[in-house]
């Protein structure tokens, strides 16, 4: 069993067995026991999947603190979001017997580290962006284009 703790301060437990991967499947049309990376990555690229397969496995535990589906989802944003989601696939990953568990664990970690390279590397780029020289080069593609639509016969 996984915990985290949502935006809204509430702790939860997730548990991945047989039943529960099940439910989500049956629920959602997810196969939390067949993902693949690009599975991981199509789903962690979904938020509103990625909510909808969390409050499946947290759902007993909604449902008695009598809260919707609505408010549960409240508290999955920013970071407490991404807390979620490892601990679901750390979940996952424990399913399985030791061999294939300590593969996946290993996959889930290498594609974090790929996930904060790649931000990384898109932050950088970013950050060269001349911002004086890009809006120059959009007002005289502006200039030329309005000159251009006034200079044609109506």
């Amino acid at each position: 069993m996984k915990t985290f703790t949502d935006a809204l301060n509430r702790d939860w437990s997730i548990v991945v067995n047989g039943h529960s991967a099940k439910r989500v499947r049956d629920t959602l049309g997810v196969n939390l026991l067949s993902l693949n990376l690009d599975e991981v990555n199509r789903l962690i690229a979904d938020p509103i999947t990625l909510v909808d397969v969390i409050f499946v496995l947290c759902k007993d535990e909604v449902e008695k603190r009598k809260l919707t589906d609505e408010q549960f989802a409240q508290g999955l944003v920013g970071d407490p979001l991404g807390k979620a989601t490892r601990a679901m696939l750390e979940e996952v990953a424990n399913f399985f017997q030791s061999g294939q568990r300590q593969a996946l664990l290993k996959m889930l970690d290498k594609n974090e580290e790929l996930q904060q390279v790649a931000l990384g590397l898109a932050t950088s780029e970013i950050d060269r962006i001349n911002v004086s020289a890009a809006a120059k080069e959009l007002l005289a593609m502006l200039g030329k284009s309005s000159t251009s639509s006034q200079a044609s016969p109506a």
